[in-house]
C-alpha cells in the first residue's frame, strides 16, 4: 500500500491518480477490519510516517476515510464497529494471558542464552518454564496448547543470542547504509529519498506486529518483511554504485 501511495503522489493529476488513492484508502480500511490490535498499531505507525513525508495529502485522505467510516459505522457496519470496540477493550486481559508465555520465553532464553533450544523447539520445551504471574495463573491451555506470541522471544529462545544476531543483522546493516545513501538520491520523483524512507515503514510495521504474534505461523507477513528489506538493499546499492561511478 505504501508503494501504491508513493506512486499516486508522483503521478500527474487524473483518474489513475485518484484510483491509486482510493486503493490505498481501501487498504487502510481493510486493516481496520482485521480486528487485530497489533495491526491497528502498525497501520497507525505507517500513517504517522506518511504524515511526516506527505502531510497535506495524507491529512486530506485520512479525513475523507474517517468521515466515510463514521457514516457507515452508524448504519451498515454497526455490528463490525461494536466488535472492534469490544476487541479494543480486551487488550488488558489479553496482555495478562500472553504475559505467561512471555515469561516462559524469557526463561528459556536465560537457560540457554547462546545457541538456544533449537529451531522449532519452542513448543516442545516452553511448558517447563511457565510460571504464575502477578495477575494470571497458568491453566491447562497454557501448558498443553499455548505458544509464543512474540517473534523476538521465539528467536531468542530457539536460537539464542547468536541466532538472533545473525537473523536481524541485515536490518541494522541496511539501516546504517540508508543514512549513507540518502544524500545520493534525488529529492523529488518516484526514485527519491522519500521512497527509501517510505519502504522502511512496512519493515517497522511488521516489527511492531511481530511483538504480539509469532511470525513462524504467518509466512505472508514474514516474506513481505524480507522482500521490503531486499528492495531497500537494491535501492541503496544502486545509489552508492552511481556515486562511485562519478
Amino acid at each position: 500500500m505504501v508503494l501504491v501511495f508513493h506512486e499516486a503522489i508522483t503521478r500527474r493529476k487524473g483518474l489513475p491518480r485518484i484510483a491509486l488513492f482510493l486503493i490505498f484508502g481501501l487498504g487502510m480500511v481493510c486493516i481496520y477490519f482485521t480486528f487485530t490490535r497489533s495491526a491497528w498499531l502498525a497501520g497507525l505507525i505507517v500513517l504517522l510516517g506518511l504524515l511526516c513525508l506527505y502531510p497535506r495529502i495524507t491529512t486530506l485522505l485520512i479525513a475523507l476515510v474517517v468521515c466515510i467510516m463514521a457514516v457507515l459505522s452508524a448504519g451498515p457496519l454497526a455490528s463490525e464497529s461494536a466488535y472492534a470496540s469490544e476487541r479494543f477493550q480486551e487488550s488488558k486481559q489479553g496482555a495478562y494471558e500472553r504475559s505467561i508465555q512471555a515469561i516462559a520465553g524469557k526463561n528459556m532464553f536465560y537457560a540457554r542464552p547462546v545457541f538456544g533450544w533449537g529451531f522449532g523447539n519452542y513448543d516442545r520445551y516452553d511448558w517447563r518454564f511457565i510460571e504464575r504471574t502477578e495477575y494470571k495463573a497458568p491453566t491447562d491451555y497454557h501448558v498443553r496448547k499455548s505458544t509464543s506470541h512474540n517473534t523476538f522471544l521465539t528467536v531468542l529462545a530457539e536460537m539464542g543470542a547468536v541466532g538472533f544476531f545473525l537473523l536481524y543483522f541485515p536490518v541494522m546493516w541496511w539501516l546504517v547504509y540508508t543514512i549513507k545513501a540518502l544524500p545520493q538520491l534525488p529529492r523529488k520523483g518516484f526514485w527519491s529519498r522519500r521512497l527509501l524512507i517510505l519502504m522502511w515503514l512496512p519493515v517497522l510495521a511488521y516489527t511492531v506486529v511481530s511483538q504480539s504474534i509469532d511470525l513462524r505461523f504467518f509466512y505472508y507477513v514474514l516474506t513481505l518483511f524480507w522482500i521490503y528489506l531486499a528492495l531497500i538493499a537494491n535501492m541503496i546499492d544502486r545509489s552508492l554504485q552511481s556515486r562511485n561511478s562519478i
